[in-house]
Order: structure tokens, then C-alpha cells, then sequence
């Protein structure tokens, strides 16, 4: 076994006759204590900051104006109740501020368009109408990637179900809401060839069509899009 010998004091180490130089380790008993104006200053800068916190918390209470905010997360096609919202003071931009709701009850009794997530600000565009037409059925159904514009559906959504046979194409579902997009995984990264997708049909009658389209024939889901304006 090589020997090996330190000389703490000098810093050198010794292995089998050689000798190399370490950075040496210099430690001291002496305690440097910072004077009396420093602990003075550092109290004073410690106190100052406990009272800007405190100024700022105590404003931030009752500064802003009252808007609508989730209080749990709601999935696409949920109808909003009083307790799934609660009311808290922000300060928005104009052109947000317009779109927020300033009480529970002007977005009770509404179904969601897509998801909403704990403590977001609910807004207009989320929102059915008051009295309009909600989903009543929901319906789940895998098909391929490439007819539901290549999994690029979102919850949320409005799409319109067509059925092809081998006579014609029909519209089977129009105005039914993408609820989820599933495949086990984010559809948006994986290649499985199907996906399977949940609707909510704004009327009843329209599931037996749908069923019977989705076991005897190929359906195909549209979205409507806004195009760009031409130039």
C-alpha cells in the first residue's frame, strides 16, 4: 500500500517520496462583530420593510373593484353554481375589466365554454348567454386522428358532426361542445391513431343519430374558424 504523509502546517502532501503543494485551509478563532450604527441601520431597514408590507397588504384589501373569480376548476359544458365563484377586489385594464363580471349572480345558472381554472378571472367569453341553450347529453366516442382536424380540437370548442355513408354525407350533430380530447396522454403529443373525444349535445334527439353514424358510417368533426381579413 503507498504511504502517505500530510504536513497540515505547510500545506504540502507527500506520496511515495513526492511532494505537491494544495491550496491551504486558513481558519481563525477571531470573531468580527459589526459595529453599533450597522445593527442600527440593518433595524431600521427591517422595520421599514414589515411597514411597507403592511401598508401594502391593508390597501390591497380594500383597494380595486369587485369581479367574479373561480373558486375551484370547472371543466368545459359546467353549469356555474354560486359556490363554484367567489367575489375578490382587482384592479384590471379598461378592456379586461369589460369583459369580467362584478357579481356571482350575473354568471350563476351559465354553462362554461372551456376550462377555467381555480382563482382566473371569469370572463364574458367563457360564458354561455343567460337562458341559452346548455348541453344536456353528453356523448363519448373515439375516431380517427385525421377527422378530428388532427387532434387539434380543444374543450371548449363547437364543432358540427357529419356522417358518411355510401350514399351521401350528412349533418347528424350540429353545435355540439368538445367537453375533452383523450387518449391517455396530452393529444397534442402523441401519434396514436384514434382519439377519443366527449360531446355535449345541445339537444337530446340528436344522440340517436349520432350513436347510429359513429357504429355504421365515418364521421367527421368541423370547427368553425374566424379566417384572416384579405389584405
Amino acid at each position: 500500500m503507498a504511504r502517505a504523509e500530510g504536513v497540515l502546517g505547510r500545506g504540502r502532501f507527500r506520496t511515495n517520496g513526492a511532494t505537491s503543494t494544495r491550496p491551504r485551509l486558513r481558519t481563525t478563532g477571531r470573531v468580527v462583530l459589526p459595529s453599533s450604527r450597522a445593527l442600527v441601520g440593518a433595524l431600521l431597514l427591517a422595520v421599514s420593510g414589515v411597514a411597507t408590507f403592511a401598508a401594502w397588504q391593508g390597501a390591497a384589501g380594500d383597494a380595486g373593484v369587485p369581479y367574479v373569480v373561480a373558486a375551484r376548476s370547472l371543466r368545459p359544458g359546467a353549469i356555474v353554481a354560486a359556490d363554484d365563484v367567489q367575489v375578490v377586489r382587482l384592479d384590471l385594464p379598461p378592456a379586461v375589466a369589460g369583459q369580467a363580471f362584478p357579481t356571482v349572480d350575473a354568471v350563476v345558472g351559465r354553462s362554461t365554454f372551456g376550462p377555467i381554472g381555480e382563482g382566473e378571472l371569469v370572463q364574458a367569453a367563457q360564458l354561455s348567454e343567460i337562458g341559452s341553450t346548455s348541453a344536456t347529453v353528453e356523448v363519448a366516442f373515439s375516431l380517427p386522428r385525421d377527422r378530428l382536424l388532427d387532434g387539434q380540437l380543444r374543450p371548449g370548442d363547437r364543432v358540427d358532426v357529419f356522417a358518411t355513408d355510401q350514399r351521401a354525407t350528412t349533418l347528424v350533430a350540429a353545435g355540439s361542445q368538445v367537453l375533452t380530447l383523450d387518449d391517455g396522454a396530452d393529444a397534442s403529443f402523441t401519434t396514436d391513431p384514434e382519439l377519443t373525444v366527449t360531446l355535449g349535445l345541445r339537444d337530446a334527439d340528436d344522440r340517436i343519430p349520432l350513436i347510429h353514424a359513429v357504429r355504421q358510417a365515418e364521421v367527421t368533426m368541423t370547427r368553425s374558424v374566424p379566417l384572416p381579413e384579405r389584405s
